[in-house]
């Protein structure tokens, strides 16, 4: 699915959100109604409790829907559910969010799969090549598996050649694979035919390593048809 990383922690706790266009008029819509019904109130008196959500005024001056992490006499600190990242924000800059406003989170909490760190913990270098590869641009998101986080593969179809980017930081040095968490098929039993011993039957020849090595197909209309249909299904 195609997606856009809205905050980047680490490879292994980052934020996407979906980029299908109606996933993105929902959250312009959202935005917009929340600021709306934010302007004529007031920032609450009352306190906030650890864990609810709240409508916090961002830096940029906009209102957005929040959690609360932590709380003191002079300021919050607030978990934007709709893009990831948190903030201390100060008193006066958060109300309680109107109930209206309930829709489900927006950014979704990902690792990356089949990576993991160097040394046992991730770097800051590799988190700023990861914010580098995602930052403002289009990807390709699937999920490999649902465990804590969902682990997926991120790929960058911007340039000629798509971009695996876990693969992008193992080649430069700043992660190393990891099992995936893919499960691998050994596909379908394919079992080799068979040719009559002493009779004589019509074949051809498909391919040639030498003279004692080669492959051959059975010439018989039903063997071609066969392969005929194998190939078109």
């Amino acid at each position: 699915v195609e997606i856009i990383v809205s905050e980047v922690k680490s490879p292994s706790s980052f934020f996407l959100q979906l980029a299908s266009p109606s996933s993105v008029e929902c959250l312009s819509m959202l935005s917009v109604e929340l600021n709306e019904a934010m302007s004529s109130c007031n920032a609450t008196t009352c306190t906030i409790d650890v864990g609810c959500i709240c409508a916090a005024k961002f830096s940029d001056d906009s209102w957005y829907r929040a959690r609360v992490i932590e709380a003191s006499s002079t300021r919050y600190l607030v978990y934007f559910v709709d893009f990831g990242n948190t903030d201390f924000v100060s008193c006066d800059r958060v109300a309680l969010c109107p109930e209206r406003f309930s829709q489900p989170a927006q950014a979704i909490e990902c690792s990356l799969d089949g990576i993991k760190p160097l040394s046992g913990q991730w770097t800051p270098r590799s988190t700023a090549l990861l914010k580098e590869l995602t930052g403002y641009k289009i990807l390709l998101a699937k999920v490999v598996s649902n465990d804590t986080l969902p682990s997926v593969d991120l790929v960058g179809t911007s340039s000629t050649v798509d971009v695996n980017l876990a693969a992008e930081l193992v080649a430069k040095g700043h992660a190393a694979n990891s099992a995936s968490s893919q499960p691998v098929s050994s596909g379908p039993q394919i079992e080799s035919l068979s040719l009559p011993t002493d009779k004589f039957v019509e074949i051809i020849v498909s391919e040639v390593k030498s003279p004692s090595s080669f492959f051959l197909q059975l010439a018989s209309p039903s063997s071609v048809e066969c392969l005929s249909m194998l190939s078109v299904e």
